[in-house]
């Protein structure tokens, strides 16, 4: 019985399942098992996968959707630059909006405050904590590039890629 826990199979079976179980014939010569990830040829998983797969899947419950993302010519480029990897997945959390703002936290039925901690002005969604929070501005103050998109009024987060 090379590879049978046959008191786990005891344990959690009643005894005609756990014959059935202990009488199905295995190899002694099968290699180890191993994870496989579906969604890339190597095997291996990787966030660009991950997103692809929940992207699939999402788009697949919606009914009739044919416009698979219209974000997929951003996706393709910020997936193909050469930052860290944890940048793309940060990246691509905040335009799903899947950060644990205090809004999101809220959506979650956790309770908890929604206003900034920083400013105490504004509930503290995506948007608010990585643009709109005064505290926030000032660390961006000397990135040349924001002063043209803090001139453009975005609604979204998602919004802002395209504006550049």
């Amino acid at each position: 019985m090379y590879g049978m826990d046959i008191a786990l199979i005891d344990k959690l079976f009643i005894p005609y399942d756990g014959e059935a179980i202990k009488n199905i014939p295995l190899s002694d010569c099968a290699p180890p098992d191993k994870l496989i990830w579906p969604g890339t040829s190597h095997g291996n998983y990787t966030v660009k996968s991950g997103y692809h797969a929940l992207l699939h899947e999402e788009n697949r419950l919606l009914p009739g959707s044919s416009d698979t993302d219209a974000l997929q010519p951003i996706w393709n480029t910020v997936w193909s630059l050469r930052i860290p990897k944890k940048c793309q997945h940060f990246a691509w959390r905040t335009s799903r909006e899947a950060l644990p703002t205090k809004v999101n936290l809220c959506k979650r039925h956790i309770p908890i405050d929604p206003v900034c901690e920083n400013c105490r002005t504004s509930p503290e969604d995506t948007l608010h904590a990585i643009w709109k929070c005064p505290l926030i501005q000032m660390a961006w103050e000397n990135e040349t590039w924001i002063h043209i998109a803090r001139d453009s009024p975005l609604l979204d987060y998602a919004d802002l890629p395209p504006r550049f």
